[in-house]
């Protein structure tokens, strides 16, 4: 049965809700990007959509996910961006679901503590490159904890693994986090001289015997390989500079912090670290040092910021399992037992459902989520000519760009603006003090904002500004003068 989830899942997700990946605004940045990338055969080192500077130093961070969305579209559309997204999302939860297996839980069991992985990881369902993460995230989870291959083969691993990592998502840093765990973890059990139960050090684990090639090797392989991106090593001045920008840190959108009225995600999460506790407890089983200071280190970022609340749902079924293993009284269950003819199988219906999805004309997704994008308003920019300058919601200038073809006001990856900007954007999409005279500062002639927001109900009071337009997502106003 195993086998055949990525299959099933892919069936009803391509088919059934194919749009819950295309909510994101951001999807058409790397879209545009790998677009700009395959035609004109360079990577850009500015912000050519935006209309105020143009010129304005950029350089993107997810190079592997912007040619993939960019050929993947050139190829079939807004469908292969869909099964670009879908398809390591649906490996994720395998994986996942394998490695409970592995680890000690059973056949049954492995399923129902699945569901509320199932659910939380929902909260970031996109088609966006943190769900390649996810895939790269578990593997190195195997390689730290499950896997008995030899140090060498382990930091030859690692490296190609950390350089697909860096260059399709700018999170590997968490590769060095679940590695740099597994060492202080055994380090200090041996410390306080604690009595190891792992499936990957031996009954007799001491200082003498103690492996550090095993871990110091995966980890500088890990952060060799990390350096070979676009921007070297200075991806992590780059990757600091970004945790720490206002932007960030004051909880934008994107990394906002946990919200128990994001549903089913959030109440998922808190029913894993309930399982998580609860069947330690029941089994009397204190997990490994390195595995607790991992779950515990994820479970706390999750409360922090939501995004990254799935990490910690992909780690729960493998850290369930030896607590499960132990109330039984059996043996991990190995995923070789039946046999690669099932996982054959498992592929063969795999590429058939992503077949039919991409070459099935009647399956053709033709637009973004009406419900998160300005699908329509978007349209009454296009008669307005090109040099006209209007203002728009951060999370829709790559999709006016993708749709358009012209330059916008401002797009979601806000850390890479002027400091100045982004004070004057956030007053006008507020509405707040001052907003008017932002608006004559940058001769904004129209905007296309959030339906119900701060700045539709304000430009509806003003009378130099006409309603011309709306759709789910957005309304669109022009000044009375034009």
């Amino acid at each position: 049965m195993t086998p055949l989830f990525l299959p099933f899942f892919l069936l009803n997700l391509l088919f059934g809700c194919p749009y819950v990946l295309l909510r994101d605004g951001a999807t058409c940045r790397h879209i545009d990007t790998g677009l700009y990338i395959l035609t004109k055969h360079q990577i850009p080192t500015t912000t050519y959509t935006w209309s105020i500077n143009p010129a304005y130093p950029w350089l993107t961070h997810e190079l592997g996910t912007d040619v993939l969305f960019g050929l993947m579209y050139q190829l079939f559309g807004l469908n292969g961006v869909v099964v670009a997204g879908a398809l390591p999302l649906g490996i994720a939860l395998l994986c996942t679901l394998v490695l409970g297996r592995v680890r000690g839980l059973g056949r049954f069991s492995a399923w129902i503590f699945w569901i509320p992985v199932f659910l939380c990881t929902t909260i970031h369902w996109s088609a966006r490159p943190h769900a390649i993460s996810y895939v790269l995230f578990l593997a190195f989870y195997y390689l730290a904890f499950v896997s008995k291959a030899a140090p060498l083969k382990k930091a030859l691993i690692c490296g190609v693994l950390s350089i697909l990592w860096v260059n399709f998502h700018g999170s590997v840093v968490l590769a060095l986090l679940v590695l740099g765990s597994k060492l202080a973890g055994d380090l200090l059990d041996l410390i306080l001289r604690r009595k190891v139960d792992s499936q990957t050090e031996p009954q007799n684990f001491n200082w003498q015997n103690f492996n550090w090639q095993a871990y110091l090797l995966p980890l500088a392989a890990t952060f060799l390989g990390s350096l070979l991106n676009l921007r070297g090593l200075a991806f992590w001045d780059y990757l600091f500079a970004y945790l720490s920008h206002p932007q960030i840190t004051q909880k934008g959108l994107e990394w906002a912090p946990f919200d128990i009225k994001m549903f089913p995600g959030s109440p998922a999460y808190l029913v894993l670290i309930a399982l998580w506790l609860g069947l330690n407890l029941a089994a009397r089983f204190l997990p490994p040092t390195a595995e607790l200071l991992l779950f515990v280190a994820f479970a706390g970022s999750g409360f922090m910021s939501a995004r990254l609340m799935p990490y910690l749902a992909l780690l729960a079924l493998p850290s369930f399992g030896p607590a499960w293993q132990k109330l039984r009284g059996g043996a991990p269950v190995s995923a070789k037992k039946n046999g690669m003819v099932p996982w054959f199988v498992s592929a063969f219906l795999t590429l058939l459902v992503i077949a039919v999805y991409l070459f099935d004309g009647q399956y053709k997704q033709q637009d973004m989520y009406v419900a998160t994008q300005p699908t329509k308003t978007v349209k009454c920019i296009e008669s307005l000519p090109p040099e006209t300058q209007g203002f728009n919601y951060d999370n829709w200038g790559p999709y006016i760009y993708f749709r358009l073809h012209r330059k916008i006001f401002v797009d979601e990856k806000t850390d890479f603006y002027p400091s100045q900007f982004i004070s004057d954007y956030k007053v006008m999409l507020g509405a707040e003090k001052g907003w008017q005279a932002l608006f004559d500062k940058y001769k904004l002639q129209f905007a296309l904002v959030p339906k119900n927001g701060p700045l539709d109900h304000a430009l509806g009071q003003e009378k130099n500004w006409r309603r011309m337009e709306e759709d789910e997502a957005g309304v669109f106003y022009l000044r009375a003068a034009n």
